[in-house]
């Protein structure tokens, strides 16, 4: 019993050292709003709240799930300041900033806690370096002060990892539907959200032959797609119904012209994460090397 008090506190440890570094630093640059893709969030956000709405009119990532959140924060903020809906811009841009940054920090904090429960089906040592890595990876703190769906997509694929071990153990239909809820949450805020399906797949193959239960590939892989679809069109309605949007996004984002182009390719960008990730990790990914040997 002691000894389960004493994780707990390690990992609550781990927490509060990370979010003093996530939330002091989420007012980085205000009032001044230096960050080029977080108006896709905020702006969104405080136009449904003047136009009384439910329905994001961006497709671009879509972050769909992000913005509603943060409108609904708005909506109290508005609530909070007494002052009218008409005249929320009086609250100040900065504050929207902050708020969606906050936002973004709490899903960080989440991927701690995901990060411990998956790796302590392991071990209470993995639990407990997964929770340390995502709570000190200096790359994973510097895009938690930011209000875009990158941090917020890590914390989906925690949630999914650790929900599809569930599944792996008892592959019932409540497992089923969790995955497939979190498969459709993380493709409201991100697009590449979609490869989940294919990881539902894998699952459910892969126990279905170990159970030899072949007929419920079909059962369970049909649901799944009804499933996915349904709480995608629960969680926001408009990728369904304007569905046509969502296409000119895809369209758009393929082009080799805009401004987010890089000309790399697919193997290119792999690479370049790679690198990119091996140079962010430094010491923190040195000294689990050594800790494992």
């Amino acid at each position: 019993m002691n000894k389960e008090k004493d994780n707990v506190l390690i990992l609550m440890l781990i927490i509060i050292s990370n979010s003093i570094f996530i939330f002091a630093g989420a007012n980085w640059g205000l009032p001044t709003c230096l960050h080029p893709d977080e108006w896709t969030i905020v702006n969104p956000a405080i136009k449904m709240v003047q136009n009384r709405s439910f329905e994001p009119d961006v497709f671009y990532r879509p972050a769909h799930l992000l913005i509603q959140i943060n409108m609904l924060i708005y909506r109290f903020l508005v609530f909070l300041y007494g002052i009218t809906i008409e005249n929320i811009n009086d609250i100040g841009i900065e504050v929207f900033y902050l708020t969606a940054r906050v936002v973004t920090g709490i899903f960080s904090v989440g991927s701690i806690i995901l990060g411990y429960l998956i790796g302590k089906k392991y071990s209470i040592f993995v639990g407990f370096a997964s929770a340390f890595l995502f709570g000190f990876f200096p790359r994973y703190i510097t895009h938690s002060h930011y209000a875009t769906p990158d941090v917020t997509t890590v914390f989906f694929m925690l949630l999914f990892i650790y929900v599809a071990l569930g599944y792996s153990q008892k592959p019932n239909f409540k497992n089923l539907i969790l995955m497939s809820l979190v498969t459709a949450a993380f493709i409201t805020v991100k697009y590449p959200g979609a490869i989940l399906c294919g990881m539902i797949a894998i699952s459910v193959i892969i126990s279905s032959v170990v159970d030899k239960k072949y007929d419920r590939i079909f059962i369970q892989g049909a649901s799944a797609i009804v499933l996915v679809l349904a709480f995608i069109f629960l969680i926001s309605p408009v990728l369904v119904l304007r569905f046509h949007n969502v296409r000119q996004a895809f369209i758009n984002e393929a082009r080799t012209t805009h401004l987010g182009a890089d000309g790399l390719g697919w193997g290119g960008n792999m690479l370049y994460y790679v690198n990119n990730y091996l140079s962010a990790s430094g010491i923190i990914l040195l000294f689990f090397c050594n800790s494992s040997a």
